[in-house]
């Protein structure tokens, strides 16, 4: 497998595959982001109205999107949306008693987090319930969303990797001499099943935190530091690298380029390039991690800033540039 670049149209966040493909799309990662203390999130009103309450939410997600489901007290004529993006990411009530919200997780101020106990991966949005179609008041309630995804939402599909894999299998065996118990003995193993268990096994995602502890949880001020850490989980013998990094403003209104298709920063001062960990074996497997720090930014008229990078993976190690 080559390091030739192949690129996709699609600005999905799901990582895209196709038969000769060797670029991967990392879904989109959001950290809120103020240059100045918040204002309340709504103000009262003068008018008194009769409003609903939330009896219940529920949520179900995937790489793509994320579902809020509401369950009211009272019909409902309002309208539900995205925390900060009222105008394009929003539903009206039609005066029932339930509402759903879809999201796209590539914007809407949808953020990927990590559990640190269990390590399981969830989006997190936060979403306003509006009593009025016009009119923010007291009576308006917040939620904060959180979704866990399924433990296969970020592998990593790529049939130019399993080509790749099936030449390297026989010859990682024979220099690791005997498997290790976890993936079954070479006698009752063959080699289709070692390759199905490391394509099932590879997955890679994409995370922004603060590089400092901040009682501000998930939020940081222009020019505080943050840490872009992307994470993959990979075969012995498929390198990568982080290539075409975008920061957006979640509705595609305003974007600038941050790394460019060799993976070189467009700006070091907006983004230094990522500096890669030390590798982690896991039987035929290896986890590694590269990072860049970073001074928070974001665009003048929107508090949460939006990044997608590719990922492109290369047989051993990519050719340095």
């Amino acid at each position: 497998m080559q390091c030739t670049r192949v690129y996709s149209s699609s600005t999905s966040a799901v990582l895209h595959s196709n038969m000769t493909d060797s670029i991967h799309r990392l879904f989109f990662v959001t950290l809120a982001i103020t240059n100045s203390i918040a204002l309340p999130s709504h103000a009262p009103s003068a008018t008194s109205r009769t409003h609903t309450t939330i009896i219940s939410t529920t949520s179900n997600c995937d790489s793509n999107s994320i579902n809020v489901t509401l369950l009211l007290v009272q019909p409902f004529s309002g309208v539900f949306f995205a925390k900060e993006f009222s105008q394009g990411c929003r539903t009206f009530g039609n005066s029932s008693r339930s509402l759903i919200l879809n999201l796209p997780t590539s914007g809407c101020g949808v953020s990927l987090n990590e559990e640190e106990k269990t390590q399981r991966l969830y989006y997190r949005v936060a979403v306003i319930l509006q009593q009025d179609k016009f009119l923010r008041q007291i009576s308006d309630e917040n939620k904060l969303i959180k979704c866990y995804l399924p433990d296969d939402s970020f592998q990593v599909k790529s049939s130019s990797m399993e080509r790749t894999l099936k030449t390297l299998i026989p010859d990682i065996n024979r220099r690791k001499g005997r498997m290790k118990q976890h993936w079954n003995d070479e006698s009752k193993i063959s080699n289709d099943r070692i390759l199905t268990d490391a394509l099932l096994a590879s997955k890679a995602w994409m995370e922004i935190v603060p590089a400092e502890h901040t009682k501000r949880s998930g939020v940081l001020k222009v020019g505080e530091p943050a840490l872009l850490v992307v994470k993959s989980t990979l075969p012995v013998g498929i390198g990568w690298r982080v290539v075409d990094c975008i920061a957006h403003d979640g509705l595609g209104d305003s974007s600038q380029l941050l790394l460019d298709q060799d993976g070189c920063p467009i700006d070091e001062l907006l983004l230094p390039a990522l500096l890669k960990k030390p590798a982690k074996p896991i039987a035929l497997m290896k986890h590694q991690e590269a990072v860049s720090k970073f001074a928070a930014f974001k665009f003048p008229d929107r508090d949460r800033l939006h990044l997608t990078c590719s990922l492109q993976l290369c047989k051993n190690a990519c050719p340095q540039v």
